[in-house]
């Protein structure tokens, strides 16, 4: 198990440094209710690197995350007593300073920027297929206990409102290879 962990935190780390590095990796703001979520677009390209993660997996995160996030910060004792393995991100076996925090469990990503200043969880993984987005979302739908709601602005977003929280899961990836990034934050 230890060797298993070891292996998920090297590879976790190995995939997310190419996704820092390309092009691709940027913040996008998007604003709902007075609440920023901040969505990382190359967390995505960074879980095409892991086998496809369940539903339950994936709504695990997003508990994970919603026990975590608070108004001013992202407790990481908590992600790390809920199972989450934290990642150290190194190029040519050497540190790299980055605000980014780095989690995995299972065949799931979580990543928190310790810096930013609206504190949000966003949790990443790849999909078996494309079909599989619908079943992420009744997973979190049924685990929150409250109903996603979708706007026709945005196709394959649903927003999800659990008392104190905003959550977004989005479609990401490719239909070759679907991948889906949630994201986790705080609401007064």
């Amino acid at each position: 198990m230890a060797t298993r962990s070891a292996d998920c935190r090297a590879a976790l780390a190995t995939i997310f440094i190419a996704a820092v590095k390309s092009e691709d990796f940027m913040l996008a703001a998007a604003r709902l209710l007075g609440v920023a979520l901040m969505a990382q677009a190359g967390a995505s390209a960074a879980a095409q690197g892991l086998p496809p993660a369940t539903p339950t997996d994936i709504a695990s995160g997003v508990r994970s995350c919603l026990a975590a996030t608070g108004p001013k910060t992202i407790d990481t004792d908590k992600l790390q007593a809920d199972g989450w393995h934290s990642a150290s991100v190194s190029q040519e076996g050497k540190p790299v300073a980055t605000s980014l925090r780095i989690f995995g469990k299972d065949k799931v990503l979580v990543t928190i920027d310790k810096d930013a200043k609206v504190p949000t969880c966003f949790v990443t993984a790849h999909l078996p297929d494309a079909d599989t987005f619908n079943d992420v979302a009744f997973s979190i739908d049924h685990d929150l206990g409250v109903h996603g709601k979708t706007d026709q602005g945005e196709a394959d977003t649903f927003y999800f409102f659990p008392q104190g929280h905003i959550v977004q899961l989005k479609k990401t990836g490719t239909a070759a290879a679907p991948s889906v990034r949630i994201g986790v934050g705080y609401r007064p």
